[in-house]
């Protein structure tokens, strides 16, 4: 502190002896930040269990009656919670074409679900 008082002092009073302490500081710095990072990443420890199992097994769901019908997004919550929303197209009870188009399905981890989530605005 008294050094960096007395340069500012030196300075006021026309020296440059505050410009050459300020930028030995910044040098020192500089060169001490530099030496005491690690050029290393850190490693994970061995112990640590990864978060995903990967282990994966691939199912095929057909969903709707109709070439129409179309998923846009899913959201998996976990492995029995997943959601899907679109426009899934069935049949009505007597075969026709149903012209409302169920736009939601859920996976509770045993089967999906076709559900029609109604907005009120």
């Amino acid at each position: 502190m008294s050094l960096f008082f007395s340069s500012f002092l030196n300075h006021r009073n026309g020296s440059n002896h505050m410009n050459h302490s300020l930028l030995l500081l910044l040098i020192v710095l500089i060169t001490t930040l530099n030496f005491s990072c690690k050029k290393t990443p850190t490693e994970p420890p061995h112990n640590m269990q990864d978060t995903t199992s990967h282990n994966f097994k691939w199912q095929k769901f057909t969903f709707g009656q109709h070439s129409s019908s179309a998923l846009y997004d899913v959201a998996i919550i976990d492995e029995n919670n997943i959601w899907a929303v679109g426009e899934i197209y069935t049949n009505d009870t007597l075969g026709n074409p149903d012209p409302y188009a169920y736009n939601a399905l859920h996976w509770d981890g045993i089967k999906w679900e076709v559900k029609k989530i109604t907005v009120l605005y």
